[in-house]
């Protein structure tokens, strides 16, 4: 093998291998994300049953309330809840698959009128 075609070899291997690992940490050094679309902090409904939706991306562990969720394949979420009349708190939290711990709250205000 010449010289010439064993540093094209090299350098593709190592084009290959530098990749790979760019791949692999890219979840590393952007985080995680979890973003929640429904309710809104703040919200005011005048019915007890209230639809939680939102996305996460490289999330290995999702809650809500304490109950664990998942999500689809495209990591959107949606989740029916019932709760009592009055100040609600909505506690979302995502775990990262390096360890990071995401948390979302939103309080939102149940009436019966």
């Amino acid at each position: 093998m010449s010289s010439l075609a064993r540093n094209i070899l090299l350098g593709a291997i190592l084009a290959l291998f530098v990749g790979y690992l760019a791949f692999q940490l890219q979840g590393f050094i952007f985080g995680s994300h979890l973003e929640i679309f429904s309710p809104e902090q703040g919200a005011h409904f005048y019915t007890s049953h209230v639809s939680v939706s939102g996305k996460t991306e490289d999330i290995s562990f999702l809650s809500l309330d304490g109950r664990t969720i998942f999500t689809d394949d495209n990591g959107l979420f949606e989740e029916e809840l019932i709760l009592p009349y009055g100040l609600n708190i909505i506690r979302i939290i995502g775990k990262g698959r390096f360890g990071r711990t995401y948390e979302e709250e939103r309080m939102i205000y149940i009436t019966g009128q």
